[in-house]
């Protein structure tokens, strides 16, 4: 085994964590947005999926 080997396969998965928790940061902290559209947001996503179901495709 390559004395290098761990500390490049430790780069390579840390890279797309350090990255995943970048975009994620404000998520993180200050937690899911509990805005007052959220029951528009799951009637939406319902009817996209009563759609998809049915055959029709998405109105864009």
């Amino acid at each position: 085994m390559k004395s290098g080997c761990f500390h490049s396969n430790v780069r390579f998965f840390a890279f797309p964590v350090v990255i995943a928790l970048a975009a994620c940061f404000e998520l993180i902290i200050m937690g899911y947005p509990q805005g007052n559209d959220w029951i528009l947001e799951l009637v939406r996503n319902v009817e996209y999926h009563a759609a998809l179901a049915s055959g029709q495709a998405l109105p864009f």
